[in-house]
């Protein structure tokens, strides 16, 4: 981290996405290992935005994992300037779920979905 700043990145931009749901990791655990990520991009002096996940089903038991500690737990971390919910860009409004043109598997964004990913981050940082 402290070797990115270095070289003029001073934000980082930190997903919060990950596999807990399926490792069995606990929303506590979860929000602290995601701190303790935090903590480490602020000491190498980054300024930090997390970036929120994308879920293929939004009923899924990974999206229902996320959306639980993103409710209960996004709050209490701290020493970061702010969060984008970049699931927003991509969903489907009607359902929720990731839009086919965004995502050829269901999951992983295509060229288009990095676009409209993209776009959300430039309006966050231009606000």
């Amino acid at each position: 981290i402290s070797e990115a700043y270095k070289h003029g990145n001073p934000v980082a931009m930190l997903s919060v996405q990950n596999n807990d749901s399926g490792d069995g990791v606990s929303l506590t655990q979860r929000t602290a290992n995601i701190q303790s990520s935090i903590n480490a991009c602020v000491a190498a002096g980054c300024t930090v935005v997390l970036i929120g996940a994308i879920y293929a089903n939004n009923n899924s038991a990974g999206a229902a994992y996320f959306k639980q500690w993103r409710d209960e737990q996004l709050a209490l971390l701290t020493g970061h300037s702010g969060y984008i919910e970049i699931m927003d860009a991509v969903a489907d409004t009607s359902t929720g779920n990731i839009q086919g043109q965004y995502a050829s598997d269901g999951l992983h964004p295509t060229t288009s979905g990095y676009q409209a990913i993209g776009s959300s981050i430039a309006a966050y940082i231009n606000s």
